[in-house]
């Protein structure tokens, strides 16, 4: 189940400056919007501890926090998940740019051959990826994968070409251009 920060706002009676503090104590991004059932639970964790006693100000949330979820946990967690998730963005730009080929002018293609080749499109993909996620954008890769192939209708036994050898050489379409 998910969450928003207002569903969550609600629920625990908490105003935006007690939420954003609340949720950085248990080692949460205060630009976070949606939250998982295990993000719910950690916060009313936090907030039985402050109600009990046992915290009486967000250092001790976040010292308790860091405790028992160490950081380096999460952190290595966090980047095996971007990893796979810019592998993967990749991956879907590749096969898009696959199908792109064969519908768009070869000068493209060629330009986009070399982006590949030289890895510029890795490299805008990582930092297209770092920039969301500090933006506190909540990506769900199955999601854009999913949304991605139900928009090309691209089916598991649909044979792709290889962008970096089909024809570069110019087609009628090329002599138009400047």
């Amino acid at each position: 189940m998910s969450y928003t920060k207002d569903q969550l706002q609600k629920e625990f009676s908490l105003d935006d400056a007690d939420f954003k503090e609340t949720i950085k104590a248990i080692g949460l991004r205060s630009s976070k919007k949606n939250f998982t059932q295990k993000e719910r639970n950690r916060i009313e964790e936090a907030i039985k501890l402050f109600d009990s006693g046992a915290a009486s100000s967000y250092e001790d949330m976040a010292n308790y926090f860091k405790q028992k979820y160490p950081a380096s946990v999460d952190s290595s967690i966090t980047a095996q998940l971007d990893q796979q998730a810019v592998q993967t963005g990749l991956q879907l730009g590749e096969r898009q740019a696959q199908i792109m080929s064969q519908v768009i002018p070869q000068v493209t293609v060629k330009r986009l051959a070399q982006m590949i080749e030289s890895g510029q499109l890795k490299e805008n993909f990582q930092q297209y990826w770092s920039q969301a996620t500090q933006e506190g954008e909540d990506i769900n890769v199955s999601e854009l994968v999913d949304d991605y192939l139900e928009t090309y209708q691209i089916t598991g036994d649909s044979a792709p070409t290889n962008l970096l050898n089909s024809s570069t050489e110019s087609s009628e379409n090329d002599s138009d251009l400047p």
